[in-house]
Order: structure tokens, then C-alpha cells, then sequence
């Protein structure tokens, strides 16, 4: 066992190398710089499991403020670094920066698209041009798009000042993390597991996703549900479905953690306040949900039962139907036996990522937030090799390899299959799927 001393300065080593990895990338959004985001990615990367690999094997002997202190100045320290890069495998910052736009000059993101003519007088150099899908309307929700407004007011040209506010989101998700550690006695240096995970970092500090606003309402909800407070925990489930739908999906895991009268009080008050503040976005002349269906109904990327399912019907909307199917009586299933609220939600979230058509690898952040909580081999490994879909922009076209899907996948189902089943049975309380009393 190393001492504490050599693990504080093994950890400050390993610090300085990502330290200075990350800033070599600084980018223009040309297909050698997404080969640059691929590398540094994997680099760091497995300096990350370096330092795992560290604390875990001194686990006895690298508790205490100081490897904690570290971690979390460390991670902070990590994302600033990159607030100058430009993004690289995801253009979706200039849809970011356009809807900012239109809030600030009043604007309703849901009623017009980047391509109506009334809005030329808000036109500029590189928007709407440069924004995908210009015919669509909006699918971000209202917190989203004000965070969008504020940031395009900060930096009205590129994504800095987007990525200012998320500095500010994930900090506070690493202090929240830290806290949700320390309550339920789990080892405080493990908000490492976030802290240092280069998905989170790249994807929100380089390709300014907005998904970090969203993680740290998700966060605050898991706190807040863990200490039955469900009134309290309301307020940031209504904040990250604001931000993102993915967390309302996962309501139906309330009824048992809180019971069903609670539940229904929290649930009321998250719609509530979800209803809020979409009706100063409801639209006169079309659906509020138009784009969102077009986007659920026919967008498919890096998906794998999906992409199982489409090929044995036939390539045919069928293939959806089954797998939406199959994750709603999943999240069923779960719902009415498991045994652990924290690792449901962790297990709901593996089952979204099994059965969704559309994964791009930004979405792992959410699932990624809980590592600190859930310790998972099947999503390291996804974690690490999901940044090889990266190679997907490189091509003429938009191209997705199926050396790139066996790659993540197969290991990854293996690896899940062991943790769901022979760790299981080592831990059988480590299953979500064991109905017993409900705990944090």
C-alpha cells in the first residue's frame, strides 16, 4: 500500500499531464482537429484510469480533504482549460447560440425555424447559416433556451460564454456529488469518477453541449430523493426536464420511493412548474412538440438494439415501436421492484442507453454523473470507446461503421451481463431489481 503522501503526489502528476493535454486542443472544426478530440480523448482517458487504478488499490490509505481538495480543484481546473477551443465533432453550439439570439430579441424558438424569412433582421455573418436542419423549429426546452440567451449576451460570436455557465453548472455538480458521497458513507475521492471523466469535459467544455446544465438539476434531484424530501426534490426534476426531456422518464420510480400519495404531490408540483414555463413558449400557427417528433421518429444514431431491430424487421418504423416498447416495460419492471432508488434510476438510464435509436456519446454525461454513486465496468468501457464514433463526421457523408458498434457494444453487454448477474449474486443487494424495502 502506497502512503498517503505518494498518492497526493502521484495524484498531482497525473494532474499536470491532463493539465497540459488538454489545452493542445484547440481547434477550427476541421477533420484533423476531430482526429485531435479522438486522441486527446483517449489519452487522458486512460490517465483517468490510471488514477482509478491508483486509489483504488491504496483505497485504506488515500482518504482525507487533501486527495478530495485535489479532485475536485483538479476537475474545475480541467474544464477551464478549454473554455478558449473552438468546437470540434458537433455543430449543435450554433443552434445553441441562434435560439439565444431570438430570446434576446424576443423571439419564439418553437413558433419560427432559423430559416423564416421574418427573422432576417436578427441575421448575422455565421447565423442561422451555419445551423443544421434550419427548417426546423426548437427542441430544447425553456431553461435551456434562456441559458442559450445568456450565453450568446456573454460571447454573442462563438460558445465561450456558453461554456462559462457550464464551468459554473458542473462545479456546482461536483460539490453536490462530493456531498451526496460523504452523506450515504461512500468514499468522498470517488466524485473522481466524474471530476476526471473525459466525456463530460470534452463534450461540454469543447463541443458545448448544453447537457451540463441539465446533469446538475439531475444531481440535486438524486440528493434531495435520497433524503425522501419530496417536495424538495421537485423542483430540480422540473429543472433538468427543462433542460432536457431524458429525466421524465424516469418518474414512474417516484410511486415506490415516496409512496403514492407523496408521489403524486411531487409529480403535480414538477408538472406545474414545467407547465410554467413552457406557456410563454406555446406557439400560435403549429405544435409546440413538432420538431421533437420529427427528431424521436426518425433520427437514429449509434444505437444497439435498435439497430438489431431494424435490420431483422426490415429497416421499417417497426423497429422503433419494439424498442420503445421493450424501455417502457423495462422502466416498468423497475419501477415496482427494485430495492434501491440510486441504482435504479443508475439501472433506468442503462436501459435507455440499450434501447434508444439515437445515442451520441453527449448523452453519456447523464448516466456518467452517477458513476461516483455506481460503480460500473460496462460503462467505463462504453464511456471510453463511444468517443470512436467520432470517426462518423470524417467520412463524404454522414457514416456510421459497424466495426465502431461492435466495438462499444459487445464488450459492453458482456460486461453488463456480468455485473447485473454473477455480481449479483456476490451483492445481492446491489441489484435494482430485488424487491425489498426502498433506499437511497
Amino acid at each position: 500500500m502506497v502512503k498517503k503522501n505518494k498518492i497526493l503526489f502521484l495524484l498531482l502528476l497525473l494532474t499536470g499531464i491532463i493539465y497540459l493535454a488538454y489545452p493542445l486542443f484547440q481547434t477550427s472544426g476541421s477533420s484533423e482537429n476531430i482526429i485531435l478530440f479522438i486522441i486527446i480523448y483517449a489519452s487522458v482517458f486512460i490517465l483517468f484510469i490510471a488514477a482509478l487504478l491508483l486509489l483504488h488499490k491504496n483505497e485504506g490509505n488515500n482518504e482525507g480533504s487533501r486527495i478530495t481538495f485535489l479532485i475536485i480543484i483538479s476537475g474545475i481546473l480541467f474544464r477551464l482549460a478549454l473554455i478558449d477551443s473552438a468546437p470540434s465533432t458537433s455543430d449543435d453550439f450554433y443552434r445553441y447560440l441562434w435560439e439565444g439570439r431570438m430570446i434576446q430579441n424576443f423571439e419564439n424558438p418553437f413558433e419560427k425555424a432559423p430559416d423564416d424569412p421574418s427573422l432576417k433582421y436578427i441575421h448575422g455573418d455565421q447565423l442561422p447559416a451555419k445551423v443544421s436542419f434550419p427548417h426546423m423549429t426548437t427542441i430544447y426546452p425553456p431553461i435551456a433556451q434562456i441559458i442559450f440567451a445568456a450565453g450568446s449576451f456573454l460571447s454573442p460570436g462563438n460558445s465561450a460564454g456558453l461554456k462559462i455557465i457550464y464551468l459554473l453548472f458542473e462545479t456546482i455538480t461536483l460539490f453536490i456529488l462530493f456531498r451526496l458521497l460523504k452523506e450515504t458513507g461512500n468514499n468522498e475521492w470517488k466524485v473522481i469518477y466524474y471530476a476526471w471523466l473525459p466525456l463530460p469535459i470534452m463534450e461540454y467544455m469543447v463541443n458545448a453541449h448544453i447537457d451540463a446544465a441539465g446533469i446538475t438539476f439531475f444531481v440535486l434531484f438524486l440528493y434531495y430523493a435520497g433524503k425522501n424530501r419530496y417536495i424538495a426534490a421537485s423542483f430540480p426534476l422540473a429543472g433538468a426536464i427543462l433542460v432536457k426531456l431524458f429525466p421524465a422518464l424516469f418518474i414512474p420510480l417516484l410511486f415506490r420511493k415516496f409512496g403514492f400519495k407523496k408521489s403524486v404531490i411531487s409529480i403535480g408540483i414538477t408538472l406545474l412548474i414545467v407547465s410554467l414555463f413552457m406557456l410563454p413558449f406555446i406557439p400560435e400557427k403549429r405544435e409546440i412538440n413538432e420538431s421533437l417528433f420529427t427528431y424521436l421518429s426518425t433520427w437514429s444514431f449509434n444505437g444497439s438494439l435498435y439497430k438489431i431491430t431494424d435490420y431483422l424487421t426490415g429497416f421499417g418504423s417497426n423497429s422503433r415501436l419494439i424498442t420503445y416498447s421493450l424501455f417502457i416495460a423495462g422502466i416498468i419492471i423497475i419501477s415496482l421492484r427494485y430495492n434501491n432508488f440510486t441504482k435504479a434510476v443508475f439501472y433506468s438510464w442503462i436501459l435507455y442507453i440499450i434501447c434508444t435509436p439515437t445515442l451520441y456519446p453527449w448523452y453519456l454525461g447523464w448516466v456518467s454523473a452517477m458513476l461516483p454513486l455506481v460503480f460500473s465496468p460496462a460503462l467505463l468501457f462504453l464511456l471510453f470507446f463511444v468517443n470512436f464514433s467520432n470517426v462518423t463526421p470524417l467520412a463524404k457523408i454522414w457514416t456510421e461503421y459497424n466495426f465502431v458498434l461492435f466495438l462499444k457494444y459487445i464488450p459492453f453487454y458482456l460486461l453488463l451481463f456480468y455485473e447485473i448477474i454473477f455480481l449479483k449474486m456476490k451483492d445481492r443487494a446491489s441489484s435494482p431489481f430485488v424487491k425489498k424495502k426502498t433506499a437511497i
